[in-house]
């Protein structure tokens, strides 16, 4: 009894391991292995039999060929277990929110990857890439119509306020500023400088509240207004462009490093031509008014053109950069 156990589990193993053919009973035929009889579907042996199923045999083979089914990852199983079943949803979310930035991450090289030849591959593809983007084309839509309206104040406000309030008062005002503007200017560098290593959207927040103001007073016509802006004007201007180089060059999550030379190239053209070669149109026509009244209300329905695109757009754009962070779930401040 014991023999024939001891042998049936030796054929056993030896059948589900077909490269190792064990030794013909004495007396049988060599090349032929062991086989299940039609009768009983037992395998013979030498010394007993073992019951192999024929269809048993085969589901080794066709159990490689089925697909497994994909079920939660180790690595999101052992945080659910360690965190507790409360969190074991979240850490699936965050486990699909990585395996999506890594498709994107994946198809954008592939995009490249296929786009290497030719005008739009080799030159247009990168400029895209970098100056299409949402909150690109809302940085540079918010510095070009600033610097317009930035310029078009230095080249305009002598004769603007010498239409509202004389000479004498013009000239004052306009010496002032120029002494103010570099000034002032300098001096909240100091305070720029901590905003700066703040969240990514505070700068432009700021930076919105100020240039909305600043151009508010620019319109309201009083001289004691005139004064203010012209406070207001040198702070404004170097937040304004310390905010757009910060936001560049150390923001990895928006600009990678390869990028970041030409997202300043390129940014820096755009608003070159939209923020400073219209302000000579600009003033044109402005003067172009037959009267001292009518250049006045010219000057005026500018600057309330300037602020209406102005102020959508700089709440947008802090605002935008906001939900990124909340999207990345980064904390958006430099060392």
């Amino acid at each position: 009894m014991g023999t024939n156990s001891f042998d049936a589990n030796v054929v056993t193993l030896l059948f589900a391991i077909p490269a190792i053919t064990p030794a013909p009973p004495p007396g049988g035929d060599a090349t032929a292995g062991p086989r299940p009889t039609e009768e009983t579907g037992l395998l013979k042996t030498g010394t007993g039999t073992a019951v192999v199923d024929d269809v048993e045999a085969k589901k080794p083979a066709q159990a490689m060929k089925k697909p497994v089914a994909r079920g939660k990852s180790y690595g999101s199983s052992l945080l659910g277990f360690v965190l507790g079943d409360g969190n074991e949803a979240k850490v699936e979310e965050l486990a699909t929110q990585k395996e999506q930035q890594l498709l994107e991450q994946q198809q954008q090289e592939e995009r490249r990857a296929t786009a290497t030849s030719g005008l739009w591959g080799g030159f247009l593809v990168p400029i895209y890439e970098v100056v299409c983007t949402k909150h690109n084309l809302l940085l540079i839509t918010l510095m070009s119509i600033l610097n317009l309206s930035c310029s078009h104040y230095i080249v305009s406000h002598a004769s603007y306020m010498r239409l509202q309030y004389g000479a004498e008062v013009s000239a004052s005002i306009s010496d002032a500023f120029d002494i103010a503007f570099p000034v002032l200017g300098f001096c909240a560098s100091i305070a720029v400088s901590p905003l700066l290593t703040a969240q990514t959207w505070l700068p432009f927040a700021v930076l919105a509240f100020a240039a909305n103001l600043w151009l508010i007073l620019t319109i309201v016509p009083l001289a004691s207004f005139q004064w203010a802006s012209v406070i207001v004007f040198g702070p404004m201007r170097t937040l304004q462009w310390a905010s757009f180089y910060r936001i560049i060059g150390a923001t990895p999550e928006l600009y990678d490093a390869g990028s970041v030379g030409r997202a300043l190239g390129y940014n820096g053209l755009v608003i070159a031509i939209f923020g400073d070669a219209l302000s000579p149109p600009l003033l044109s026509l402005a003067q172009s008014g037959t009267t001292d009244s009518e250049e006045s209300q010219r000057f005026m329905l500018i600057k309330f053109g300037l602020l209406a695109v102005l102020m959508p757009v700089s709440i947008a754009l802090p605002w935008h950069l906001f939900k990124i962070r909340k999207q990345l779930g980064v904390t958006g401040t430099t060392s």
